[in-house]
């Protein structure tokens, strides 16, 4: 795991930039025929804004017609860039073997925050639509599961995580095998959970790949096998993760707040809840 908390310099930030074209852009074969939105994607993320302190600190964008996660790339790609998406610097990332879902492979993935996802507060994930908190970036290809619903990913492809709720499916969205279509990965796949600590965090994008282990007492004393990736947030942590293996082993302390405003794909109400590795707040907020 890659963990350096160095603040970046102007001049990478301008670097960073580049990173959505890159996400958006990342082809590992096959036919390359939005090269207009590819140029587009590239040339609005070099020259994005580069405030990302706390006077200007805005929620991450949000994607409010659900229809562009299953749509032509082309088309999402350049709404990505429309609606500012932007990604922290690698040196705020890790990167680790994580398998995608509990009877899927595994595959080598670097986890990065959105820019803004450390301004992120509960009030912003209950308001509507899907927001955008980081990517996964394969370092290695993913050889997909058909059975799962999960096709093959190639290295250097990037999987867009969105959350529309505190707590709740999160929506994984990533690049056809024929990189022509958005797919979604299957509800099932992954659930998302605002983890409100109330711990303070400095300002700026951290995203960290993390061990499952329970820091509230009840069962489940290993990580299962999943997969547990931590961005920072206004008053905690944004947490993306894989159900757990054991059916049986619920997270839930309180009913999931689902977002009835959200798509369809957040609004089952089929989340864990609370994950035994996230504190009850001081505050007592579940």
């Amino acid at each position: 795991m890659r963990s350096s908390l160095t603040r970046p310099s102007g001049a990478a930030r301008l670097g960073s930039r580049l990173l959505l074209a890159l996400a958006l852009c990342a082809c590992g074969g096959g036919a390359d025929d939005d090269a207009p939105e590819a140029r587009q994607a590239d040339a609005a993320a070099a020259s994005a804004s580069q405030a990302t302190g706390p006077a200007a600190c805005p929620a991450p964008p949000t994607v409010t017609d659900p229809k562009l996660f299953t749509g032509p790339w082309a088309v999402f790609s350049r709404h990505m860039t429309e609606i500012g998406a932007r990604f922290a610097e690698p040196s705020d990332s890790s990167t680790a073997t994580v398998r995608f879902c509990k009877d899927c492979g595994s595959a080598e993935v670097q986890i990065v925050s959105e820019a803004t996802t450390y301004c992120t507060t509960p009030e912003q994930m209950d308001s509507g639509g899907s927001r955008i908190l980081a990517i996964m970036v394969l370092k290695s290809a993913y050889a997909g599961n058909p059975e799962q619903g999960w096709e093959p990913i190639p290295a250097n492809d990037s999987i867009f995580m969105f959350a529309g709720s505190t707590d709740g499916p999160a929506t994984l969205v990533y690049r056809s095998r024929d990189r022509r279509n958005a797919v979604v990965a299957p509800e099932s796949s992954w659930t998302f959970y605002y983890c409100r600590d109330n711990h303070p965090r400095p300002a700026g994008a951290r995203a960290r790949w993390r061990p499952r282990t329970p820091v509230l007492p009840g069962p489940g004393d290993d990580d299962g096998g999943g997969a547990y990736g931590w961005m920072a947030c206004a008053s905690g942590c944004c947490q993306f993760y894989t159900p757990p293996p054991n059916e049986a082993e619920t997270y839930r302390t309180t009913p999931p707040r689902a977002n009835p405003n959200a798509p369809d794909s957040a609004r089952s109400g089929r989340g864990w809840g609370r994950p035994p590795w996230c504190p009850a707040d001081s505050a007592g907020i579940p």
